[in-house]
């Protein structure tokens, strides 16, 4: 028997309460990390969406970053957790031309095929690499303090199946028996580095019905690296191109309240190790 100096504490209490000092740590850790990075760029996430019908589950921008980042020409960067904002994605291209300028990678000049790669990329972010520092051949400006895109992307879609079909990787959306379709698009509104605005309303009609939702829509609050998402997007955590089960965008976007880091950071004292 012990007396009450002498208590004894059992292992699963101090894991317990290990965990519980862990989480405020590191959310400090994350607002204090990347202080010394930070500047302003658009914060709107790349949607999962689509768009182009160029790619087969998502979005071609993130076929063109992961073809930058498998052939060596970013840092160590993570990839399995998607969406990833706009600035995050243009620190990821700009580190590549970074690389090429300062010719740290004697291979590239061998692979001509990463050439249009490197060139959409550089015409989709091309104001948010102007935002940080990287100087390109048509001369983009920097994003002003208040930036707004009325439309960003539009798609019209038009389609007749003679039975009821549930899209793969495609936000949830089912196609109606007989002729649908409709018209979506997207807008998107920064204000600062630290407001941001997205909607995505879409309006879907069938030879029964015509209805109107928002498909997709958040406003985000960043301070320094810690980031609140409030509204409705999609989450596809995990490699490959289906992702994981439950985070995918094989299902409609999630209503959520995210509390997060915006970029991601080293730990310090081991971290870069």
């Amino acid at each position: 028997m012990f007396g009450r100096d002498h208590a004894v504490t059992h292992p699963v209490s101090r894991m317990r309460a290990a965990r519980w000092w862990l989480a405020p740590v590191l959310l400090v850790v994350a607002t204090l990390a990347p202080c010394v990075d930070a500047m302003a760029g658009d914060r709107t996430n790349l949607p999962l969406k689509n768009w182009g019908g160029f790619s087969e589950f998502r979005d071609a921008t993130y076929d063109d970053l992961e073809r930058l980042v498998t052939a060596g020409l970013a840092d160590r960067t993570l990839l399995n957790t998607k969406p990833l904002s706009r600035i995050e994605a243009a620190r990821i291209v700009a580190r590549a031309i970074q690389r090429i300028r300062s010719d740290e990678t004697g291979d590239f000049n061998g692979r001509r095929d990463l050439e249009p790669v490197l060139d959409r990329l550089m015409e989709e972010f091309k104001v948010e690499l102007a935002g940080l520092g990287v100087k390109l051949p048509d001369g983009a400006q920097p994003p002003g303090f208040v930036s707004f895109t009325p439309i960003d992307r539009f798609q019209v879609s038009s389609q007749w199946t003679n039975h009821k079909l549930s899209l793969v990787n495609e936000q949830g959306r089912t196609l109606q028996k007989w002729l649908s379709g409709g018209p979506t698009f997207e807008s998107r509104l920064q204000i600062g580095d630290f407001l941001t605005f997205y909607v995505q309303p879409e309006l879907s009609w069938t030879e029964d019905d015509t209805q109107a939702r928002l498909a997709s829509g958040y406003l985000k609050l960043t301070i320094w690296n810690i980031e609140l998402l409030i509204g409705r997007d999609s989450l596809a955590w995990g490699p490959g191109y289906h992702n994981a089960l439950l985070l995918s965008n094989n299902a409609q976007p999630l209503d959520q309240i995210r509390l997060g880091s915006a970029e991601p950071f080293l730990l310090p004292w081991i971290g870069k190790r």
